[in-house]
């Protein structure tokens, strides 16, 4: 199972689906982008693939298709931009949603 490799425990679940795997993979060569590769500690979205929602009281772990379907449509809709990637790497695709990677 894909996980950070600074984390010092494994995944909460094995429920996570391969296509969230694919956009925790391109969060993480965006995030290298930005960066410029200098930063190894930072080449990750976060310790593991897995979505939190932000609510009223933080952040709350989902593991629902509903959830996977909004982050994948996100994802795809900032891919979809007609902008160079110099300039696309440095847009958070969760950002105009309820979503974080956890």
């Amino acid at each position: 199972v894909p996980h950070n490799p600074l984390s010092s425990f494994g995944p909460y679940r094995d429920t996570t689906k391969l296509g969230l795997y694919v956009l925790w993979t391109i969060e993480s060569i965006r995030i290298t982008e930005i960066n410029g590769g200098k930063h190894p500690m930072n080449r990750f979205p976060s310790l593991h693939p897995i979505l939190a929602k932000k609510n009223s009281e933080g952040l709350e772990l989902v593991y629902d298709n509903n959830s996977f379907q909004i982050a994948a449509k996100a994802y795809y809709y900032w891919w979809n931009k007609i902008i160079p990637f110099s300039k696309l790497k440095n847009i958070d695709p969760l950002n105009q949603t309820n979503y974080r990677w956890f």
